[in-house]
């Protein structure tokens, strides 16, 4: 199946024009990009932004060719390469929001998750994370680099707030199991994916 991997540079102007001051209103808005599909399904789209320069970067990777006809800024789109995932190691950047399930404790003394999730903010723990993610995703760290946490603010509404916990990893990768490293790739990695978390950028060392 095709895939596409798309980039768009927004200018801060253009962004605020549109209310785009958060990650909400950013995947609220990359929705437009897909018309034939309805907002909210599951791993339709996996997306990321970095702020530089007076400007938005976007990634964007989907199995659908996205419409960024009406959309402001300068936008890319490519097909993924067959060979792209074949490589066996790469240069990797990922945006991600670590977190693990709460654990309550019962009146019986037990122990349970109870479906919350909390940030980590340990870097002890933050690389456990990371090295557990990819045990499951068929890739083990060879070099990683990060800096603390930082708190992601965004609005649902006036009297709607949350955050979200974002942590940049970059480093060297290599892959050890090629069906569950193309998965990750696909599915992207951690929780709050909708919100531009989870997508594995990939530069492949030859």
């Amino acid at each position: 199946m095709t895939t596409y991997l798309t980039q768009g540079v927004v200018s801060n102007v253009d962004a605020a024009k549109r209310r785009l001051r958060d990650r909400y209103a950013w995947h609220q808005y990359l929705w437009k990009f897909f018309p034939e599909v309805e907002p909210g399904s599951e791993h339709e789209f996996l997306w990321r932004i970095d702020r530089k320069d007076g400007c938005c970067v976007l990634w964007l990777l989907s199995e659908k060719k996205p419409d960024v006809a009406e959309a402001p800024g300068r936008w890319s789109t490519k097909e993924v390469a067959d060979t792209f995932l074949t490589h066996q190691r790469y240069e990797f950047s990922l945006c991600a929001n670590p977190t693990v399930m709460r654990v309550v404790r019962l009146e019986d003394g037990s122990r349970r998750k109870n479906g919350r999730r909390t940030a980590i903010y340990d870097r002890n723990e933050l690389e456990k994370w990371l090295s557990d993610k990819g045990t499951n995703g068929g890739f083990v760290i060879e070099r990683l680099t990060f800096d603390p946490p930082t708190k992601d603010y965004f609005f649902k509404s006036k009297d709607q707030k949350g955050v979200h916990s974002n942590v940049e990893f970059r480093g060297v990768l290599n892959v050890v199991d090629r069906e569950k490293f193309t998965a990750a790739w696909k599915t992207g990695i951690g929780s709050a994916k909708g919100f531009g978390f989870g997508l594995l950028l990939l530069n492949p060392i030859e």
